[in-house]
């Protein structure tokens, strides 16, 4: 994540998303597993905030 807004930014200002979006490059067997990683850590995260909140309602 760490550097992903400011590679966003620079995209957008140099036309790279808007050639893109056009102009798809070929998907990747490592875009798929970059997404794949990408969901599974955000799976993991929302479990572990929904875990600590429950743990906090349930001390109250």
């Amino acid at each position: 994540v760490d550097g992903k807004l400011l590679e966003f930014i620079k995209d957008l200002h140099s036309g790279k998303l808007h050639k893109d979006f056009h102009n798809p490059p070929p998907p990747t067997q490592q875009t798929s597993t970059t997404t794949i990683v990408s969901v599974a850590v955000s799976l993991l995260f929302n479990t572990i905030i929904n875990f600590i909140c429950l743990e906090f309602s349930n001390s109250i």
